[in-house]
């Protein structure tokens, strides 16, 4: 087929939202949150009897956490749109007065990526959101804008939503196997029933790609459909197995 015949496919139903519209939703709640804290900080109404000490300051270090959050999470943000460590050591020294190198950029803030990209992982794989420590933004993301928009003093509707993108077809077929490369990593020998969905969804994603005029799409389709198909055959073995054991 020729080159004029082709066209890039968008992202397939259910498609997940792009990294950089993760940490972008990362930063926006990490912003309410800290906002949420500052205004629970100011004084209002008449003054109470009986003050309680230490509450006042107790609340401000709460803030304090709370904007710390939004710097970690804007940092994490320029790091996924390709900012380099110089820059954002630059920016901070402009900004702030704090003298910092890029070393000591990287040194503070580079276990940020690594955690995120464990997290991220974690909530891409079926059946594994009951993970503790994965983020709200990653766990159900359209919950959460849908969530704040709700809310009577929340962030009106585009804030963050418009913002948001899913991955095409092409990129989310590179996510597939990504996720397919760690469980391998993680166990010798993946379970049939975690590698089924994926390769359900890589034969969707391959006919995206053949349907919008990609060559050789259509083969890689058929062979994560026969996969799929021997994957839910042991799943299903397994669990007879173990059933009649």
């Amino acid at each position: 087929m020729s080159t004029d015949a082709m066209s890039w496919p968008g992202p397939v139903d259910g498609a997940p939202y792009t990294e950089q519209s993760l940490t972008a939703l990362r930063l926006a709640r990490a912003a309410v949150e800290a906002a949420d804290a500052a205004a629970g900080i100011i004084p209002t109404g008449p003054p109470g009897r009986n003050r309680v000490p230490g509450l006042g300051l107790s609340d401000a270090l709460i803030f304090m956490g709370r904007a710390r959050d939004v710097l970690d999470a804007a940092v994490l943000t320029e790091r996924v749109h390709g900012t380099g460590w110089d820059v954002i050591a630059e920016t901070i020294t402009a900004d702030t007065g704090e003298q910092i190198t890029a070393e000591q950029a990287e040194n503070r803030w580079g276990h940020l990526e690594t955690e995120w990209e464990s997290a991220q992982r974690l909530a891409s794989f079926p059946g594994r959101k009951d993970i503790v420590g994965i983020p709200d933004e990653l766990l159900d993301p359209h919950y959460w804008i849908t969530r704040r928009r709700e809310e009577p003093d929340g962030p009106g509707p585009g804030l963050v939503s418009d913002r948001m993108r899913r991955m095409d077809a092409f990129a989310e077929l590179a996510h597939q196997s990504r996720l397919r490369d760690q469980l391998r990593a993680d166990n010798l020998a993946p379970t049939p029933a975690l590698l089924a969905p994926i390769y359900e969804r890589e034969a969707l994603l391959a006919d995206a790609m053949a349907d919008a005029g990609h060559e050789n799409y259509r083969d890689l389709a058929a062979k994560a459909r026969t996969r799929a198909a021997d994957a839910r055959a042991r799943t299903t073995r397994t669990g007879k197995d173990s059933h009649d054991a």
